[in-house]
């Protein structure tokens, strides 16, 4: 079993261990004679539901389920009105608990309707992808897309502990499991060239390291929140290929998956940034190379024109200027203001 703590306004720990979704009754002993809402979707519901729902009721808790379909239309305001409103029926008071059992939608409009279900109530991630393990779940961010941009409508929200068992991603679909994968190595081009080199090989749902490739992921984000947990300064640097990512999700109607389309902003910021003299073409190579071996896409059919316009609509948008994250070589990145004329510059020479 390993453990992270995460250093923010309300301190919490982080679980991560094989099989620990069947001893999740021991890990909510402290929650004891409260109701939870059990917030997840109709996918993950079907395998995982029947037995969740005994654990909570071996640990004492009384719940309520809510299930969503899954896909980011679930993270809408017709959605979230419709779980507040659940919540409100069902009489929750400020003293019961809100558990998120998904992907990052899930956890995503889970935190989301706790903070603001009478200006707050406690919440619990439990992720059942890597992307949200290593990355949604953690760090407080909670939002639904608005039709102008994807998480414009949002609050930071600390849940009160994150549980993580990577068996459960061994019924994720490849892709899904490879979407994931964007955010890993997303780590590694930021902070890390030993974990990147261990990306590089390419990771497997069994592998053996899984556990500490995700402990590894959720320290170094630990390590970014406790230093700006309000995504103010330094926070800014885990947007790496999410300004072209996000657009490209748009564009495709959010057909194209989120790690997907953050490899392709990876691959395309890269590029850009040995045009621009940054970066060396080997660095561009390497990234170009690990993103592949994983299965993941680098270029992507949409325009830099359209690409552009997409971007506008983003929250790192401030005025006529963007917040982009550069990359120099693997392990050192940094955070640019550009106008946004010139970010359709840098999009056009990554394509």
């Amino acid at each position: 079993m390993l453990s992270v703590t995460i250093h923010a306004s309300t301190p919490y720990e982080v679980t991560i261990d094989r099989g620990l979704f069947h001893r999740l009754a021991s890990q909510l002993k402290d929650y004891q004679k409260r109701r939870v809402v059990l917030v997840s979707d109709r996918k993950v519901y079907s395998i995982y539901g029947r037995e969740l729902t005994e654990q909570l009721e071996k640990a004492g808790l009384q719940t309520m389920s809510y299930v969503a379909e899954p896909g980011e239309s679930a993270k809408s305001f017709q959605i979230l009105e419709d779980l507040l409103e659940s919540m409100v029926a069902a009489r929750i008071q400020r003293s019961d608990l809100v558990l998120a059992f998904g992907g990052g939608v899930i956890g995503d409009l889970a935190g989301l309707a706790a903070g603001l279900y009478q200006r707050g109530i406690d919440y619990i991630q439990i992720p059942t992808t890597l992307l949200a393990a290593v990355d949604s779940s953690v760090g407080g961010k909670t939002a639904i897309n608005s039709q102008s941009g994807k998480n414009l409508i949002g609050i930071f929200k600390q849940p009160k502990a994150v549980f993580c068992d990577p068996n459960l991603f061994s019924t994720l679909e490849p892709e899904d499991f490879r979407s994931g994968l964007a955010e890993v190595i997303k780590y590694g081009v930021l902070f890390d060239q030993q974990l990147f080199e261990r990306l590089s090989r390419g990771v497997n749902p069994e592998d053996a390291d899984l556990e500490d490739i995700v402990a590894k992921c959720v320290g170094l984000k630990a390590k970014v929140v406790a230093e700006d947990e309000f995504d103010r300064g330094v926070r800014a640097l885990l947007n790496l290929g999410h300004t072209i990512g996000h657009g490209i999700e748009k564009l495709s109607c959010f057909e194209i998956r989120h790690g997907h389309a953050v490899a392709i902003g990876m691959a395309m910021i890269a590029r850009a940034c040995v045009v621009q003299g940054l970066a060396s073409p080997d660095t561009s190579l390497r990234i170009e190379e690990a993103l592949e071996q994983n299965h993941l896409p680098i270029n992507t059919e949409y325009s830099a024109i359209d690409l552009a316009e997409a971007v506008r609509g983003d929250k790192k948008a401030d005025g006529d200027s963007i917040q982009a994250i550069l990359i120099r070589g693997i392990g050192q990145c940094e955070i640019k203001s550009l106008p946004l004329g010139e970010f359709y510059q840098w999009i056009e020479r990554g394509k």
